[in-house]
């Protein structure tokens, strides 16, 4: 596709010319990541490439601003008028961002955002972005589909933008399953407030009634990936006379016995196929998060309680989402429902930066518009997932591209 294009459109004049949608996207980001590099390309005639001011035209169709992403809304109807149905969950958590006012069409951006709270908090700075992030079970939709400017972001403010997205995602086809967050004692009262109940049992699922389908109520899970990390850093702090110090029937469970067993078995056959490294069994302050300053003065326990808590309540929500989902599809990928897409996302808006990899609120508003068009997310080197595509550009999308008008 590339090379045709390219020695049709070498032979025509520049108001003649036509691009495929992909290279428009391709277009987009290589102008994002250098514009001096991109007109380097143009001016020397080695590619023939749109002009910058074709760029910015489809860059600034839609001015981004906080709130609900008109463009994903968009997309996610054009994609449901041509599959029978889209079946999704929604996942949500923070970025540190820079503080920083920046002067944009004559007002300051760079304040937190009243959408979502209704509170006067016009006065303080933006520290965090708040994303909500959907995606599908098949991957038709992967986008960010709301983000606010915040500092600290109440459970109530959490609920309210989450039931204003449930009604805008179940309007348009797309068919919300479960909700994915981390296990912070913000997310733990989110929990609650959208699910209608005091505390959190153990013994029975816990969802949050669908208004729009109230036969299929939204499932509630903490992210599986960052209990098992806490449950691992509980292990790997498990020793006598320690703050935590895991036992069974007067035997001791202690990470050297983790360290002998790799020890002995990391020269087999079948453990080299697998990811499995050195790294991860000596850990350090950047393989771990550190448990301790979040659960200070307690008494020596097994576990946080809110991480037993998660691990038994998302277990079990899991369990009964697979078996919802097992009278759609031949199979379900349990892996899919975790918040790896939206750290990857925020891997993505970080490397938009290149260097100053602590982007400020301007900076990020045009790094959610920018993958929201070209609707791809990458893999970060480096990054702490490993969601996303080495090669972005393996598959054509002919869908076209909106651009601003003259």
């Amino acid at each position: 596709m590339f090379l045709k294009q390219q020695l049709l459109n070498i032979t025509l004049p520049p108001n003649a010319r036509r691009y495929h949608p992909d290279l428009v996207r391709w277009c987009i980001e290589f102008y994002c990541r250098s514009p001096a590099a991109y007109e380097h390309i143009r001016a020397s005639d080695v590619l023939t490439l749109p002009s910058p001011t074709t760029i910015k035209r489809y860059r600034n169709f839609i001015k981004p601003q906080p709130g609900i992403n008109q463009m994903s809304l968009d997309e996610i109807e054009r994609v449901s008028t041509s599959v029978s149905e889209l079946v999704g969950f929604l996942t949500l958590d923070e970025m540190k961002i820079k503080e920083n006012l920046v002067m944009k069409d004559n007002k300051l951006v760079g304040f937190v955002d009243l959408d979502y709270s209704g509170a006067d908090l016009s006065n303080d700075i933006a520290t965090h972005v708040l994303v909500f992030y959907v995606r599908t079970v098949k991957r038709k939709v992967s986008l960010p589909i709301a983000w606010y400017p915040t500092k600290v972001t109440p459970a109530p403010a959490l609920a309210l933008i989450f039931w204003k997205i449930l009604l805008e995602c179940e309007s348009r086809g797309l068919q919300i399953h479960a909700v994915i967050a981390d296990g912070m004692a913000t997310n733990r009262q989110f929990f609650k407030l959208i699910s209608g109940k005091k505390e959190i049992s153990l013994l029975e699922p816990l969802h949050a009634p669908n208004p729009i389908c109230p036969s299929r109520p939204v499932y509630l899970c903490s992210d599986p990936s960052h209990l098992l990390k806490t449950a691992r850093n509980s292990l790997f702090s498990s020793k006598p006379g320690g703050s935590k110090y895991m036992n069974r029937n007067g035997k001791d469970i202690l990470w050297t016995h983790v360290v002998e067993l790799y020890n002995t078995d990391k020269d087999m056959p079948l453990l080299r196929k697998t990811n499995l490294s050195l790294a991860h069994i000596q850990l350090n302050s950047c393989t771990k998060n550190d448990i301790e300053k979040h659960h200070k003065g307690e008494t020596k326990r097994i576990m946080a309680r809110p991480t037993l808590e998660g691990l038994v309540f998302t277990k079990r929500n899991l369990i009964f989402l697979a078996k919802r989902l097992l009278e759609k599809f031949e199979y379900v990928c349990l892996h899919t429902f975790s918040q790896d897409v939206l750290e990857a996302f925020f891997g993505n808006i970080r490397q938009l930066g290149h260097r100053a990899r602590n982007p400020d609120i301007f900076q990020v508003s045009y790094g959610v518009q920018h993958i929201t068009q070209r609707k791809i997310i990458k893999k970060i080197k480096g990054g702490n997932t490993t969601f996303g595509k080495k090669n972005a550009w393996t598959e054509l999308c002919d869908e076209p591209l909106q651009k601003k008008n003259k």
